[in-house]
């Protein structure tokens, strides 16, 4: 919560100085959209103070200057799509539906605005637009990789958007998106993140090979904790997995000490773990270290 709120100070600042100077230069467009996006879309809106809520309602103001110049499609549909996520973080559920809709209607490929507009679909009863605009979305790339097909982030967006096919439209596209994620691959094999997504829709060795090489290209938890899961809960491989976590933990307490999140979720995992192989003792330890470093 701290994290976010020091970005949202930053923005509210930002916000402050171009509104207060009644006119937006467009080439700070780009500038002012990369610190919109820093602004966070998870969280409980109610639990922030009045202060940040404030600034919240900075940045949707912000946007709405913006959205009175005269933009092109692409750029008026990115701050449509930043005034939408905002308003739904809000819970103002109608003004984020016609701003999302907007958004996608001004730039059908928009993945970050049709992302927002699923978890808006929750809070609507009997809504019949999500499935259109997904399969609308899906075939916008498709259209984009025949236009272009050695670029690896068409393919990327592709593979995304017929995920959300997948998931939510209930296709029966598993292979495609496999092709589609191999294809990323094979144009840019170093982006870690293709990595990642990849392993997302595989089994077995190519799970783990493709989390490794992601590990390989960035060293993050977020990786480890996939590759953690994959050896315990899939391979059943629990002590391979407790060994594996007890090496991370000792990697986390060199390199990041005061990095107290990862620790804990580690001890909860290994705390996981035995509980699974019903070692009571070794159970009880790795609680009392979890809540230790949770509450530190």
């Amino acid at each position: 919560m701290k994290k976010s709120k020091i970005i949202i100070s930053l923005i509210f600042i930002l916000c402050n100085s171009i509104l207060n100077s009644q006119n937006i230069d467009y080439n700070d467009i780009p500038i002012i959209l990369k610190k919109l996006d820093k602004i966070p879309s998870e969280g409980d809106y109610e639990l922030y103070s009045n202060s940040v809520k404030q600034q919240i309602q900075a940045a949707i103001d912000l946007c709405s200057s913006a959205l009175e110049l005269n933009l092109d499609s692409i750029h008026l549909s990115e701050f449509y799509y930043q005034r939408g996520r905002l308003y739904l973080k809000k819970k103002n559920i109608d003004s984020a539906k016609l701003d999302l809709e907007t958004s996608l209607n001004l730039n059908i490929k928009n993945n970050n605005a049709i992302e927002r507009l699923i978890i808006l679909s929750y809070h609507l009863k009997y809504y019949k637009n999500r499935k259109n605009y997904i399969n609308s979305n899906v075939s916008a790339w498709e259209e984009e990789v025949k236009k272009d097909s050695i670029n690896a982030n068409n393919w990327y967006n592709l593979a995304e958007s017929s995920e959300n096919k997948k998931t939510y439209n209930l296709a029966n596209n598993s292979e495609k998106i496999i092709y589609y994620y191999k294809k990323c691959l094979s144009l840019d094999s170093t982006n870690h993140y293709y990595y990642y997504k990849y392993s997302l829709n595989v089994e077995g060795i190519e799970k783990e090979h493709a989390l490794k090489k992601a590990i390989a290209l960035n060293d993050i938890y977020y990786y480890h904790s996939h590759l953690l899961a994959h050896y315990a809960y899939t391979l059943k491989k629990y002590d391979f997995s407790l060994s594996y976590a007890d090496s991370l933990i000792g990697l986390y307490i060199i390199r990041e000490p005061i990095n107290y999140n990862n620790i804990s979720d580690l001890y909860y995992f290994k705390k996981e773990i035995y509980l699974l192989q019903n070692k009571t003792t070794l159970y009880k330890e790795a609680l009392n270290l979890h809540k230790h470093y949770l509450r530190l």
